[in-house]
């Protein structure tokens, strides 16, 4: 996978911010495809402050979990590019320049358990994310 695959709009991520000694991980709903190699992001202040806060752009992975069994890892970087967000003060957007694409098909190939498993992530992702599901 060269560049970003289409994912449809109700889709779950998971952001692990790995610049840090101990990595961060935010759940994400509903991540925007802004390209074939941006991720735009809607996270809270508080985790975009932190982003902020390091020294230098963080490295991060983008774990996408979507229906029809889609499922890859972007890493890249990302910066804060609007804090607050328009119509959502708590709320910060976070561009990721996707640097490399890890498609999962040898994990979906093993069959129905591992698609229960990615299945029981995304549910978990977006409990998370909003409270329920």
């Amino acid at each position: 996978m060269t560049v970003l695959p289409s994912w449809p709009a109700r889709t779950v991520a998971v952001l692990a911010v790995v610049h840090l000694d101990a990595p961060m991980l935010i759940p994400v709903s509903e991540p925007v495809r802004a390209d074939g190699r941006t991720i735009l992001l809607s996270v809270h202040g508080a985790q975009a402050s932190a982003l902020r806060g390091l020294d230098g752009p963080p490295e991060v992975a983008v774990l996408i979990l979507a229906e029809g069994s889609l499922a890859f890892t972007a890493r890249g970087t990302a910066r804060v590019v609007a804090q607050p967000m328009a119509g959502a003060p708590d709320q910060a957007v976070v561009e990721v320049a996707v640097t490399g694409i890890e498609p999962w098909e040898p994990v979906i190939e093993h069959g129905s358990l591992a698609l229960r498993q990615l299945a029981v992530t995304r549910m978990r992702c977006r409990i998370a994310a909003h409270g329920d599901f």
